[in-house]
């Protein structure tokens, strides 16, 4: 692997992104995470002259001599000027009260100009192979960029357990019912709870993600056969769910920990029985009893001898430490309870 240094003006990164040989997210690559400000920031550090942090690209050549461009680091600063000469933000008071509101089409033309001609720093990368390009990103995002633990796993592994988990994070489901939110989704945080789900589906309930990494490990090294499968019985989980709640989001059953707690419970009943389709209403009914003295046994003024063992155990479970395997287990058991007289054998 060779690393050079080397400059482009900013010019060079449109060229290149619309002959469609600039990669901006490789697969190793993380979400774009960058706030509106974040942007506005970086292209008036530019307008002003400022030196920025040093671009990491890797240039793949083949033997007609055609080159690919794939973007190791600096995708956000990169793709923030991209989306400023497009057109699609516009600078900050904060940081620019000259050009307040201005997007780059309301700049002077030399300004525009200077923009363009503007020179960045880069480190070429050639010579190198996927892996190694990986180990360089991963090595530099560990001691550089704080990373989060699902980032992490997005730059290490690339089979098809990964694949899959990415693939139903991008459900509408997650968002639509308020299961995720959208600074959660660019930091892949809805990836690990994708993750997170699938994982005790197939292995039994979790601890927090303790064990999340050795599962990837393993179904990198191992493959996934039953990929098909478990996908399978995930994607029928989650129907039952919204056969219950078809209104899931304006619940607590939103609530990732509840989430996760109804979800296993209907885990563990789908694997050998079924719902008959006139008992949906009946569990919504009992659940939301359930949910509604939850909600009333967290209120300060409430007295703990009005509620069951069963409301005080499930309300000490969910209130802390909710990732926890122990207080998975007592929510899983309380639900079970409730949900399991509407069950009928396979």
């Amino acid at each position: 692997m060779k690393v050079n240094p080397t400059t482009y003006p900013v010019s060079w990164y449109r060229d290149r992104n619309l002959e469609k040989t600039l990669v901006l997210r490789p697969p190793y690559q993380r979400k774009p995470v960058w706030t509106h400000n974040q942007k506005a920031y970086l292209i008036d550090t530019i307008l002003k002259g400022y030196l920025i942090p040093e671009i990491y690209i890797h240039r793949v050549t083949d033997s007609k001599g055609q080159s690919i461009y794939n973007v190791v680091d600096g995708q956000q600063r990169i793709r923030s000027i991209l989306d400023f000469t497009g057109g699609e933000f516009s600078l900050v008071e904060e940081y620019n009260p000259e050009y307040t509101d201005y997007t780059f089409q309301d700049l002077p033309e030399s300004v525009q100009k200077d923009f363009w001609g503007y020179i960045m720093q880069v480190r070429e990368i050639t010579d190198a192979s996927e892996d190694e390009v990986r180990n360089l990103f991963k090595r530099m995002n560990r001691n550089v960029v704080a990373l989060n633990p699902q980032e992490l796993r997005h730059a290490t592994y690339s089979g098809d357990f990964i694949k899959l988990m990415e693939d139903i994070a991008e459900y509408e489901f997650w968002s639509e019912n308020k299961i995720v939110r959208p600074n959660e989704i660019r930091r892949m945080n809805d990836v690990q709870f994708v993750s997170d789900l699938f994982i005790s589906m197939m292995h039994g309930i979790q601890d927090k993600t303790k064990e999340m990494d050795k599962y990837y490990e393993d179904y990198e090294e191992k493959g996934f056969p039953e990929k098909t499968k478990w996908h399978r019985l995930f994607q029928n989980i989650l129907d039952t769910i919204t056969a219950i709640f078809p209104d899931v989001r304006e619940t607590r059953w939103r609530n990732k920990s509840d989430f996760y707690t109804l979800f296993m419970v209907l885990n563990e009943i789908l694997k050998e029985c079924y719902i008959p389709n006139n008992n949906y209403k009946k569990i919504n009914r009992d659940l939301m009893r359930f949910s509604n003295q939850i909600n009333e046994s967290t209120k300060k003024e409430s007295k703990v001898e009005r509620f069951s063992k069963d409301i005080l155990a499930y309300t000490n479970a969910v209130t802390k430490s909710t990732t926890d395997k122990d207080r998975r287990i007592t929510r899983h058991k309380i639900i079970l309870s409730i949900v399991s007289k509407y069950i009928r054998k396979a």
